[in-house]
């Protein structure tokens, strides 16, 4: 989406700001808000590993113009198995949407996510304009404040390199599925080329993954020590690429 951005001329921001105050159905808030949506039934929070998923690029191959602008008929697509791997960790994982799109388009976001049988999970939106156009240092801001609210919250998956760094930053274990290549991804990111390749990962490591008290004690700790070089070890046997 940061692509996108960079191109828009003031007109069109001025456009979406605009939009954002009079579709929006949600209250002002001082600093981050954040919209949620009831988790699926089988939750239980303190027993569950959490993980933040982010959409554009990541689930959804994003038809920018139909989903912020209205233009025309909305022709975003599932990327290949995304559905399904999430569908499946959700059997152990509680899932959180974690998306620098904003709320005035909450509810298309959402409607996307069922039509396509995505798992139930929260749905974590902009909030202010400055959050939509400086998107990694919302990704920054809001996965801290996430991580206070949710301690299991432990793994967190993006597309690009601000995703992974933003995930360091909140003490979470970073993953990139469709990295794009003109980003430099960090040797300690978790990188896989597809969603299959995820389902592997977590296939090879869920004893691991799915303990959230592992995890973050293993998180807590200094990045080079064993465990995290035993943690991610399974990177270059199921699909990672740096």
């Amino acid at each position: 989406m940061e692509k996108a951005v960079r191109g828009w001329a003031v007109a069109e921001v001025l456009v979406w700001c605009w939009s954002m105050l009079l579709l929006s159905g949600d209250r002002a808030v001082a600093g981050i808000a954040i919209a949620s949506e009831t988790t699926a039934a089988n939750t239980t929070a303190a027993a569950r590993s959490m993980i933040a998923v982010d959409i554009d690029e990541t689930i959804s191959k994003t038809d920018y113009s139909a989903v912020l602008w209205g233009i025309g008929k909305d022709k975003s697509k599932p990327l290949p198995h995304a559905q399904a791997a999430l569908q499946q960790l959700s059997q152990r994982f509680d899932i959180l949407y974690v998306t620098a799109r904003p709320r005035s388009i909450r509810g298309k976001t959402q409607q996307w996510l069922d039509r396509y049988d995505f798992p139930k999970g929260r749905l974590v939106t902009s909030a202010k304009l400055d959050e939509f156009i400086f998107q990694s240092n919302y990704k920054r801001d809001i996965l801290k404040q996430l991580k206070r609210e949710y301690p299991n919250l432990v793994i967190g998956i993006g597309d690009k390199a601000s995703d992974a760094r933003a995930c360091r930053d909140a003490r979470m274990l970073p993953m990139v599925v469709h990295p794009w290549p003109t980003h430099k991804y960090r040797a300690d990111d978790v990188v896989l080329q597809d969603w299959q390749a995820v389902l592997d990962y977590f296939g090879a490591n869920m004893a691991f993954l799915s303990n959230p008290q592992q995890m973050n004690h293993w998180l807590g700790q200094e990045p080079n020590n064993s465990n995290a070089k035993a943690a991610r070890r399974s990177r270059s046997s199921n699909g990672s690429a740096n």
